[in-house]
């Protein structure tokens, strides 16, 4: 288990959903220091540090809805992935969504989101869901700019 937390950003407009996630996370072994964006527009100036983000750090793994308002989940995918900052541009994003519908799985593959999972309704398997992201991208997987956790 890494000392080191794990800089998350969680691009999700629904509270319901936010205040989930973020009880989950706070059930994680490792440590989590999450951050929260309601829009589309929002994430892309805090990954940039624009504006009231000027002082944000930068989040180790994204987690991105596709349904969100000012600018969707791809299209901040989109963004994200033809930055000119290059470590921007490696960050690994999870498209984690109420979608199931193969056109937005095929566009967040195509434009090199690292998953796709649908969000489960049921709170207990969010729960698993959540759980499973932090035992693999903390414990197992190795995350650019962390040189291993």
């Amino acid at each position: 288990m890494s000392t080191v937390p794990l800089r998350l950003l969680l691009v999700e407009d629904s509270a319901a959903d936010v205040a989930l996630i973020e009880e989950f996370v706070g059930e994680l072994e490792s440590r989590v220091e999450l951050h929260v964006a309601r829009d589309g527009e929002r994430a892309l100036r805090f990954l940039r540090r624009q504006g009231e983000y000027g002082e944000a750090p930068r989040p180790e793994l994204v987690l991105l809805d596709l349904n969100l308002p000012a600018r969707s989940g791809l299209e901040v995918l989109d963004e994200l992935r033809n930055d000119p900052d290059e470590n921007l541009r490696v960050i690994p994003v999870l498209v984690l969504t109420t979608s199931r519908a193969p056109e937005d799985v095929h566009s967040a593959y195509r434009l090199a989101a690292n998953a796709f999972i649908t969000k489960p309704i049921e709170v207990q398997r969010l729960r698993q869901v959540v759980h499973s992201i932090g035992s693999f991208w903390m414990e197992s997987a190795s995350l650019p700019g962390t040189g291993g956790r």
